[in-house]
């Protein structure tokens, strides 16, 4: 004998699997479109290299360390994205640095990115937004934080990218996931970001070593057409790390930066001590965005060579 019960059970999970059927059809179809030049999709799935409304903002340059090579180098977009999140809210203080001196704090394998022969760290604290996996949800509570990350640029076997020297985040679980899977320097800190008017504040204080920032910044008017170091410093596609005893690569997706002009307004931070980079290096260069819609990859360990030798 069947049970109705059981019958209408039957009935929604067959339901459900055709639903998801169809979504995976849909987005299948939606990146062909995208690869073949035909769709625009929505911003967080546009398709890699096509150049916004007002015409091409690719253009080549001498960086000094990558002579006449196009700015930015953006990958060919992630394929198959293994998380989706947000960038929001975010500003970038950039200093400039003895490109010989940010060497010493590189692995095997990678080159100091420079601009006219100057080298930068930068400092980016942010809103993470909607952080969650393919196919499911936001988790409310667990998909929105605060991060502060610190980071110089650099030339590797993959391409242009991003070293990071650390990271911090309001989230526990993103501290011990990330440090798990992407092997990179998290820490987890009581953070905040709040915005009155054109105003935005930043505070943070880690909790391990007690490395903390209050970084205040006066949002300005919007950056028509980003020059080449504005573009050196924000347009990055790939972040570098240790895996084992070798290299790891992961590349993410996203739309052009809408950059505003900053003025800091007020500035205390220990965290490039934290990471034994001097921190005398004067005022920062200060730019804001509200943000973009971000498709992140899975890492995947580099041979010498820079050719991927599968996920890591």
């Amino acid at each position: 004998m069947t049970f109705a019960p059981v019958e209408c059970m039957k009935d929604k999970a067959k339901a459900a699997w055709r639903v998801f059927r169809i979504r995976v059809r849909l987005w299948e179809r939606l990146r062909q479109l995208q690869r073949s030049g035909k769709g625009e999709g929505p911003p967080s799935v546009r398709r890699p290299g096509h150049s916004p409304p007002g015409g091409s903002w690719m253009r080549k340059i001498d960086s000094g360390g990558a002579a006449g090579r196009s700015m930015p180098d953006r990958p060919k977009g992630v394929r198959f994205p293994v998380m989706f999140q947000g960038w929001t809210r975010i500003s970038f203080l950039h200093w400039p640095y003895d490109p010989t001196t940010l060497q010493t704090y590189l692995p095997s394998g990678l080159a100091i990115d420079t601009f006219e022969q100057t080298g930068w760290v930068g400092l980016t604290p942010f809103h993470l937004t909607g952080l969650r996996p393919p196919f499911l949800p936001v988790i409310p509570g667990l998909s929105n934080f605060p991060e502060t990350n610190l980071r110089t640029y650099v030339l590797g076997p993959a391409g242009p990218g991003i070293w990071f020297f650390s990271l911090d985040a309001a989230s526990r679980l993103t501290v011990v996931g990330a440090r798990l899977v992407y092997r990179l320097p998290y820490h987890w800190a009581t953070m905040a970001v709040t915005m009155t008017g054109t105003r935005i504040q930043y505070t943070s204080a880690r909790a391990r070593d007690g490395a903390a920032a209050k970084i205040s910044v006066e949002v300005g008017e919007p950056v028509s057409e980003p020059d080449d170091r504005g573009r050196f410093l924000t347009e990055r596609y790939r972040l570098y790390t240790r895996y084992r005893d070798s290299l790891a690569v992961c590349e993410v997706e996203h739309l052009p930066w809408r950059l505003f002009r900053g003025t800091l307004v007020h500035s205390t931070e220990t965290i490039r001590r934290a990471a034994g980079l001097p921190d005398d290096a004067g005022p920062p260069l200060v730019h804001y965005s509200p943000g973009v819609h971000v498709r992140v990859g899975g890492l995947r360990r580099l041979k010498q060579s820079g050719q991927a030798d599968g996920s890591a």
